[in-house]
């Protein structure tokens, strides 16, 4: 595999070309066994960094079992191809690790090498490539179609915050070249890799995609795409948003996964944001409320962290909406986190999202539904966003084009990390249409997938009492009254989200003939 050009670091007189896996002395080749080059490498790329020796382990012989001799001995073989006895270049901090002083490189490092520094390891923001798709076609006139998919699910990746993308063009240099994901990993200094084939026969596509990990080379996500050839950019649009749509949660769930690992103090603020979100997706009492200290944690450390500031606004309304929280203080915290989060970044979708909830609590449905319409316009994969305009419609009497939106988000995403929300949004959406047994059975399976919190039991209660089910309607009263001692007819008249006094009033009636006091 050729290097990216521009991958090249220049030190103390040496050169160290990755790609071509050559270290140079002038003109002359210095021979290093391909460990220790390897090992050069990572410690380069990452100058300026104590690394400890579990990184370096687990990051240059990835799954392999060796001991610390191993890597010893290829630091003995570094220091000695590099005459560095004093230990200018490769140095041993005790009891921390090791390092390559920033300061020994020459020039301004551009294209991967830059790359790999803001990147690699756990410095910096998580990092994706995209390899250029295969035509797997006997027909090369297919070529446009596959880098057409490349260029289109590179963009669309770009709209997931937090995520460093590699650029189009550095990835088409390695185009119709055989790769090593682990190897591609290392010379950009990415997380993930997102690889794909486009394959044709007869009247009929088929696009495959998998995602990567960079460092083990192991799969984390995969789908096939099946499709009638009769438009062929509509389809290439589709299977952009669905490949989109499907890979985001897969790697909010990795970065999730490697967060969880570090101590607590040692999180920053992506981390922290990163950990609340997915607490925030259990939807209870407790997570949602562990959650808000992490969040605040991510804004002290960066007060203009937009997607914090949004998602600490949505948690407290959503809070405030299950009666876990006081509703004027609520209000009034979550405006001004807003404002702040949009005056940081008016990009970031959570931003907006933190508003469109509050204006759903309190019942203005024009500016709910247009500020979930423009998280959706900022970004057209993010499911949640489009579970929550569906929300909106449904609250706002609009049951049909509140389902259209709602089996968009779960179509988008079927592993979504607020999975448990759609099934919640459908019964809000079903029983806003006065579908009471399709809304029973939404309720139900929302209280399954997330118990713990009133609305699921509230929904299902209130179809059941309006379908005269007086067993199921007693046993999901009880359930009700035990997550909500404190619920009543006024209550539900004064928080329900529902816009419509009629709505509200069917919602009580249905109550009332479950036998709700």
């Amino acid at each position: 595999m050729q290097a990216v050009q521009g991958s090249i670091y220049r030190f103390a007189g040496f050169s160290l070309d990755p790609g071509a896996g050559l270290l140079r002395n002038g003109e002359r080749e210095i021979m290093l066994r391909p460990k220790s080059l390897e090992l050069l490498t990572f410690l380069v790329r990452n100058s300026g960094r104590v690394i400890s020796k579990d990184e370096l382990l687990s990051s240059v012989w990835y799954d392999r079992i060796v001991t610390e001799d191993s890597l010893t001995q290829c630091v003995h073989d570094i220091r000695r191809a590099l005459a560095d006895d004093e230990q200018k270049l490769v140095r041993t901090v005790p009891r921390r690790g090791y390092l390559f002083p920033s300061e020994a490189l020459e020039g301004q490092m551009h294209g991967p090498a830059s790359l790999e520094t803001a990147a690699s390891g756990d410095a910096g923001r998580p990092s994706i490539a995209v390899l250029p798709f295969n035509n797997m076609s006997a027909d090369p006139s297919q070529e446009f179609f596959s880098d057409g998919i490349t260029e289109d699910i590179t963009t669309a990746l770009c709209k997931l915050k937090g995520f460093f993308v590699i650029a189009r063009n550095t990835m088409f240099t390695y185009k119709e070249k055989p790769v090593d994901v682990r190897a591609v990993g290392r010379e950009l200094g990415v997380r993930y890799l997102l690889e794909g084939s486009v394959r044709k026969a007869g009247d009929r596509i088929r696009v495959t995609a998998q995602l990567i990990d960079a460092a083990s080379g192991s799969h984390l996500w995969g789908d096939r795409y099946d499709r009638k050839l009769d438009d062929i950019f509509a389809i290439q649009d589709e299977i952009t948003t669905s490949v989109v749509g499907r890979i985001g949660p897969e790697l909010f769930a990795a970065e999730h996964a490697r967060a969880r690992r570090k101590p607590p103090e040692n999180l920053d603020s992506w981390e922290c944001t990163l950990r609340a979100l997915f607490l925030t997706s259990r939807l209870s009492e407790e997570d949602s409320g562990e959650a808000l200290a992490l969040l605040d944690r991510a804004i002290g450390t960066d007060p203009a962290n937009a997607h914090a500031l949004g998602l600490k606004a949505w948690t407290l309304i959503w809070r405030t909406a299950q009666g876990w929280h006081d509703r004027d203080r609520a209000i009034e915290e979550a405006a001004s986190l807003t404002a702040r989060a949009l005056d940081a970044d008016e990009t970031e979708p959570w931003a907006w999202m933190g508003q469109g909830i509050a204006d759903v609590l309190l019942r203005r449905p024009g500016p709910a539904t247009a500020a979930f319409a423009h998280a959706v316009d900022l970004n057209p994969n993010f499911a949640m966003a489009h579970g929550m305009l569906g929300l909106a419609h449904a609250f706002a009497g609009e049951a049909d084009r509140a389902i259209a939106f709602i089996d968009q988000a779960s179509r988008l995403s079927p592993r979504e990390v607020f999975h448990g929300a759609f099934a919640q949004q459908y019964a809000f959406a079903h029983f806003a249409a006065g579908s009471y047994a399709l809304s029973l059975e939404c309720a139900k399976k929302a209280h399954q997938l997330r118990p713990g919190h009133a609305y699921p039991l509230l929904i299902a209660a209130a179809c059941a009492g309006h379908l005269g089910e007086a067993e199921s309607a007693t046993s999901l009263l009880a359930a009700l009254t035990s997550v909500a001692p404190a619920i009543s007819t006024d209550w539900v008249e004064a928080n329900a989200p529902y816009v419509r006094a009629e709505d509200r009033a069917r919602l009580i009636a249905g109550l009332v003939c479950a036998g709700f006091a």
